[in-house]
């Protein structure tokens, strides 16, 4: 082994004279990768985001004559479909109530 090959090691903690102690010699070593060799594995593309039309969409209701209206929270802003779906009951019997009750003379 030539002198210029040899490892770097400390002569005050591992005093050898022709070569390194085992401990230089394993820690001199690479694991033989090259610089431009790629460490990341994953992709760069983000992961798919659910895009569910269903949460997106406006509850209507179809009127008599085509027109379409659709349901609107008590602040006037309209209502989503989730918000509706989880109101439908109430809201279903809310209108049952205005339709059925007696009209003043």
């Amino acid at each position: 082994m030539e002198p210029s090959d040899r490892p770097e090691h400390d002569d005050e903690i591992c005093p050898t004279l022709d070569r390194p102690c085992f401990g230089c010699h394993t820690g001199s070593l690479t694991v033989g990768l090259g610089r431009d060799f790629p460490t990341r594995t994953r992709s760069k593309t983000p992961p798919r985001v659910s895009d569910n039309s269903y949460n997106k969409g406006i509850p209507v209701m179809e009127r008599p004559g085509g027109t379409v209206m659709p349901y609107l929270r008590k602040d006037g802003e309209t209502m989503g479909q989730r918000e509706f779906d989880q109101k439908r009951r109430q809201i279903e019997e809310n209108r049952r109530k205005a339709h059925n009750a007696p009209v003043a003379p």
